[in-house]
């Protein structure tokens, strides 16, 4: 993290063994109940999590954004390809003529000049390309008719898929000592 705060590392259930998956599951629930009986018996203890694990954990919803609180160069290049995508969808309302068309969504380029498909991404999980966000994603190329779900698909794994396991079993050992309906008075 840019900050220093913590943030689960994100895992795939399917590529782990129930053995693998009991112990991650029990190392998180073990942080939520410390977590929740150091509020309720007023302790400080610092476990400076991220605040987007909070958000998380709290069921708030996320955006892209949200990205930069934890990968801040990533997001930076998110923010270029919604800007893309959007551009995208703004010309292929507006124009019917295929010639005309094609030109225009030629121009479409990241803010460093190179068109989509010239950066070689896949969909895999960027920063861990053992990821896949899709099945065979790895032979998948980003185009800038794909470019869409590939953003969408990368908020989703980051924010979702990739942290289930730790997520629920936080909430899961928070919950056993406090209710973490009582923090959400508290977030803004």
């Amino acid at each position: 993290m840019p900050d220093n705060s913590l943030f689960p590392a994100p895992i795939v259930m399917r590529e782990m063994n129930n053995e693998q998956i009991a112990q991650v599951y029990d190392v998180w629930r073990l942080i939520g109940c410390v977590t929740a009986k150091s509020i309720v018996d007023d302790r400080i203890v610092d476990f400076p999590f991220n605040a987007l694990f909070w958000d998380l954990v709290l069921g708030k919803k996320t955006s892209l954004f949200d990205l930069n609180k934890i990968q801040p160069e990533v997001a930076k290049n998110f923010v270029d390809f919604q800007r893309m995508a959007n551009r995208r969808k703004q010309i292929v309302q507006k124009v019917s003529d295929p010639e005309v068309l094609e030109r225009q969504l030629s121009n479409i380029k990241t803010s460093f000049g190179a068109p989509i498909e010239e950066i070689g991404l896949n969909f895999t999980l960027p920063g861990d390309p053992s990821i896949e966000l899709k099945p065979d994603g790895t032979k998948i190329a980003v185009n800038l008719e794909n470019l869409q779900e590939y953003i969408d698909m990368t908020l989703h794994y980051t924010f979702h898929e990739t942290l289930k396991l730790q997520l629920n079993a936080f909430k899961k050992g928070f919950n056993s000592i406090f209710s973490l309906e009582s923090l959400k008075c508290f977030s803004y």
